[in-house]
């Protein structure tokens, strides 16, 4: 049990190393749209504003596309409640997808889930969470970091 808690420590810890160099890495790329337009970006494909907290907004290298976390329960079919889950929206499309679900994308995280970053291209996103059900062998509602990939899904 000691030695599942280190572990779980230490991938935190990494992963926030992750996020440090990550976000150093995206602090130079440049956003698609001009400075003065802005963008609601926890709003639902049909532009809907979610109804609910958002925050921890992280955005790609090329500004195509952001993370965050919500509390809201409109910005996809799938999430019902106002348990905080982890989204990414594509800028260019509008389209957003609930992150924090199980790999077969039917089922969405039963815990709050927060601190997301992903990939220089936002294509791939990591985040923590207290789910017990996103995959199969985790038995806790400790913490835990997940790996989220549109090709598991689509």
């Amino acid at each position: 049990m000691r030695k599942s808690r280190t572990l779980r420590v230490a991938a935190f810890f990494a992963m926030m190393a992750m996020l440090a160099v990550m976000l150093q890495l995206q602090l130079g790329g440049t956003a698609n749209a001009a400075p003065e337009d802005n963008i609601l970006a926890s709003a639902a494909d049909d532009g809907t504003q979610g109804n609910g907290f958002s925050t921890a907004p992280r955005i790609s290298t090329d500004g195509r596309y952001v993370t965050f976390a919500s509390e809201s329960d409109n910005l996809d079919p799938l999430d019902t409640d106002t348990i905080r889950d982890i989204y990414r929206k594509d800028l260019q499309t509008g389209d957003i997808a609930l992150v924090s679900v199980a790999a077969d994308g039917t089922t969405k995280g039963n815990q709050g889930s927060t601190v997301a970053t992903m990939s220089a291209d936002g294509r791939y996103v990591i985040f923590r969470s207290q789910a017990d059900n996103l995959v199969l062998a985790d038995t806790s509602t400790d913490n835990d970091i997940f790996w989220y990939s549109p090709d598991k899904i689509e």
